[in-house]
């Protein structure tokens, strides 16, 4: 029996079986490199993304520390002897503050990316408030590519951050600003242990605050003139306060009395710091006046700042047209009324070298990497 020896054939079907194999093969592998390209696209754009939410971290806290600057800076330019240096030092804050809330953004060319930071809260404490600590807490949000709800093409990332701002000892205050123990604020004390009587005529003691452990008594003035009586810093009163008729009394920072309060007529009393009075004052009638430019305590509980419960002053002299009353205090008729002048010269605040908290960015940054 003969073998065919004809192969016609055999090799092409050979050739195209490695063919198909190396082509299977070359698309498997050609499918893995694009995969890994994806992956590491995907990889680099996260990457970039984050970068650009650290961007806005850092972007928020060289704007805070801008802001903190130009605040500091304004607080230190503020007229030391002005009346309304606590409303103006509350406007700036609140200038910076609601500044801190404002949200950052950079948007650019999908290639190079962008990012949006937005406020969330001040940590623990309001702004510029409490402690010496305040914690800023805000969100940085990084993009890289085109984010849309149809494609998921490109790379989001989030950073929540904790920027801390840290209270120093800066610029000066015109006024102090007393707390809760007026006592904590008296300082330079000359103490009086005994009862006191100033007599008619002009009193100027020494530049230092008075601390009366007993009564303290103004007498009336005469027809040469009145009682006119600067105390140069702060007041303290154990017992009673008397003042008498006609008479300027001016405390040019904070005023305390314990016991009782007591206003003749046409004598006035101001007040350029914060009052702290007992809960017995007594005016003898409307020419009797007090005027308080800080705030009013009285038996220990703060009083509302609006309505004042006794007129805030400003200027140097003031001057008031009364009508006189008769001996027996009753008002004349109409016709035989006879108005009196009399002003007070007023000195201007105590101006203590109290500190306006000063503020500065801690260096340090909590993140949180969503």
């Amino acid at each position: 029996m003969s073998r065919i020896q004809n192969q016609k054939g055999y090799a092409l079907l050979l050739v195209m079986l490695m063919v198909v194999l190396f082509t299977l093969m070359g698309m498997g592998l050609l499918a893995m490199n694009m995969n890994a390209a994806k992956q590491f696209n995907t990889k680099e754009e996260q990457i970039q993304a984050r970068n650009q939410a650290e961007m806005g971290v850092l972007h928020y806290k060289a704007s805070a520390e801008k802001l903190i600057e130009e605040r500091n800076k304004k607080i230190v330019a503020l007229d030391k002897k002005a009346i309304n240096i606590k409303s103006q030092e509350e406007l700036i804050n609140l200038d910076f503050c609601e500044s801190l809330m404002k949200p950052l953004a950079r948007d650019s060319d999908i290639d190079d990316g962008s990012y949006i930071v937005s406020f969330i809260q001040f940590e623990g404490e309001d702004c510029l408030t409490g402690s010496n600590m305040m914690e800023i807490k805000i969100n940085s949000t990084g993009t890289m590519g085109k984010i849309n709800s149809q494609s998921k093409s490109g790379s989001e990332k989030k950073i929540e951050a904790e920027i801390k701002m840290q209270k120093f000892t800066g610029a000066t205050d015109g006024n102090s600003n007393p707390d809760s123990n007026p006592d904590s604020n008296l300082e330079d004390f000359v103490v009086i242990n005994e009862d006191t009587l100033i007599p008619n005529g002009a009193y100027t003691p020494p530049g230092k605050s008075l601390y009366f452990k007993k009564d303290l008594n103004v007498a009336p003035g005469n027809s040469g003139g009145g009682t006119d009586v600067v105390i140069a810093k702060d007041l303290k009163v154990d017992l009673k306060m008397n003042l008498k008729n006609h008479g300027c009394f001016i405390v040019r920072n904070d005023l305390i009395v314990e016991g009782e309060l007591y206003i003749g007529s046409k004598m006035s009393l101001f007040i350029y710091g914060d009052a702290y009075l007992p809960r017995s004052i007594i005016l003898q009638n409307k020419n009797a006046k007090l005027y308080v430019n800080g705030d009013v305590y009285i038996g220990g509980s703060k009083t509302p700042v609006s309505p004042k419960p006794y007129p805030s002053f400003s200027g140097t002299v003031i001057e008031v047209d009364e009508v006189e009353d008769d001996e027996d205090n009753h008002k004349k008729p109409e016709k035989d009324k006879n108005k009196v002048k009399y002003s007070c010269t007023l000195p201007g605040p105590y101006v203590v070298n109290a500190i306006i908290p000063a503020w500065s960015i801690v260096d340090e940054i909590k993140a949180e990497y969503k």
